[in-house]
């Protein structure tokens, strides 16, 4: 028997890295108040839905004993989106998504570690980025609140990593790609007129996989 431990790392394909600088101006603001575009952006924690007991039970499926499995799934993701209002109720907003990296560390005492190998790297949390699109409603309670609900699909990619924890070196990589629905809301607070500030929660389906967002965020009419 051999004592094997890897790392299964999940990332978006293509990192980001993104400053945003927002001058708000109350005039221009005022002035702009008709229009039917919008920018919001939204900077928030992002967490997977399985558990280290789900991954566990995948693995003895093909009977892998696992010693230690430890799961970083939890980690900050941003997203920037174009809205156009169609209606006063309606509008359909294109955006970019970046739910960050996760990752999966696993021990075990194994008689063929490159087997292992190959069916620990089916059964690793899911991340990506990507495109999205959404038809978003919108409801105002008065001129201060609003609360809106959006449905769309999410346009992901993500790049898998494996490597030997005890040799320190990289096993494998593997490039994803899929089509899912994405769901949320978001409550709206306006501190000007084309100025608000957002809580918003979604859900992004990754293949077999879900991942959830909470994040804060602002949305600016033009």
């Amino acid at each position: 028997l051999v004592g094997s431990e890897m790392c299964i790392r999940d990332r978006a394909s293509t990192p980001v890295y993104t400053t945003v600088l927002m001058c708000i101006v109350s005039s221009v603001a005022q002035a702009n108040q008709d229009t039917n575009w919008y920018l919001n952006a939204g900077l928030g924690n992002v967490s997977g839905s399985r558990s280290v007991a789900q991954y566990s039970k995948d693995l003895s499926k093909n009977d892998i004993t696992v010693t230690h499995i430890d799961i970083d799934n939890n980690r900050m993701g941003f997203k920037l989106n174009l809205g156009y209002e169609v209606k006063d109720s309606f509008a359909i907003e294109l955006g970019y998504l970046d739910l960050n990296d996760v990752k999966l560390e696993l021990t075990a005492v194994v008689s063929d570690p490159d087997l292992f190998i190959k069916d620990a790297a089916t059964v690793h949390p899911h991340s990506a980025n990507g495109f999205t699109i959404d038809t978003v409603y919108r409801y105002d309670f008065n001129d201060s609140y609003d609360l809106s609900a959006s449905v769309g699909l999410f346009k992901w990619y993500s790049h898998f990593n494996t490597y030997d924890m005890i040799k320190g070196k990289a096993l494998s990589s593997d490039n994803r790609n899929g089509l899912d629905l994405s769901y949320g809301l978001s409550g709206g607070y306006k501190i000007t007129t084309g100025f608000s500030l957002l809580l918003t929660w979604q859900q992004f389906k990754l293949g077999n996989d879900t991942s959830q967002m909470w994040s804060v965020g602002t949305r600016y009419q033009f």
